[in-house]
Parts: structure tokens; C-alpha cells; sequence
């Protein structure tokens, strides 16, 4: 997958190909919280050239990020997502809340791999998992 990048300014234009980044580790992040037993329910899209985001589009990008964090836990670092308004009153997308999404996102992977780390670290190479685990304990 494409790593992450939360070092967007002004200056860079966010494209479908940015969008399909955060789609992806959001649903890539989904899939991995369900295996541990974390049920999120996410909806996401495939964005093509030319497509840009509908304020509908925005708050759901923002609702399936929160949504990771609401079936887990509060990572520390989270940073606060939401919506941006241009001088006319309609909602837009500027650099500070693109790098919150994939900062978030970021975190929560990080946060995830010491998660799985811790699990492994507890239960390989211990002499019940050498023996065999519960089924075979005497």
C-alpha cells in the first residue's frame, strides 16, 4: 500500500489519487480491527481522475476515520477531524485537516502493530504455547 503522507501544504493539491490513499488504509485498518474482534462498519469509494470530493463525500471520509477509532480506543495522538469552510460558506478540504486524516490513520496503524507485537510477544516461544496451548495443558 502507499504510505501514508501528513505533511501536505496549501500548496499541493489533493487528487483521486490522495483519496484513494485514505480509502484504502481505512479500509485496510477495517479489515485488520474486525480480525481482533473490533467490528467497524466503514462505507468507501473508488474516486477516478477528475473526481473531487461533495461535502457528503467529506464528512463520510471523516465519519469512517472516527468510526476506527470509535470501535477501538482513543489513540492519544488523534488528532480532530472536521469540517472546513471557504469565505462563501461552502465546505472545502485545506492541508491541515488532509494531514489529520492520514495522521490519524497513521497513528491507529502504529498503535495497532504494538498492539499485535504485544500478542505475540505473550504467547510465542512461552513454555504453554510449546506445549501446545490449552488443549493440551494437563
Amino acid at each position: 500500500m502507499e504510505p501514508l503522507n501528513y505533511t501536505h501544504t496549501d500548496q499541493n493539491f489533493w487528487n483521486y489519487t490522495d483519496l484513494n490513499r485514505v480509502e484504502s488504509w481505512t479500509q485496510y485498518l477495517r479489515d485488520q480491527l474486525n480480525t481482533y474482534g473490533y467490528a467497524a462498519q466503514i462505507t468507501s469509494k473508488t474516486w477516478t481522475s477528475g473526481e473531487y470530493p461533495t461535502p457528503t463525500q467529506l464528512a463520510r471520509i471523516r465519519s469512517n476515520i472516527n468510526a476506527l477509532q470509535t470501535a477501538w480506543f482513543a489513540v492519544p495522538e488523534w488528532r480532530e477531524l472536521m469540517a472546513v469552510y471557504r469565505p462563501d460558506g461552502r465546505e472545502t478540504i485545506d492541508a491541515v485537516q488532509v494531514n489529520a486524516q492520514e495522521w490519524d490513520l497513521q497513528q491507529m496503524y502504529d498503535y495497532l502493530q504494538a498492539m499485535v507485537k504485544a500478542f505475540e510477544l505473550k504467547q510465542a516461544g512461552t513454555l504453554f504455547m510449546i506445549a501446545g496451548g490449552v488443549l493440551n495443558a494437563g
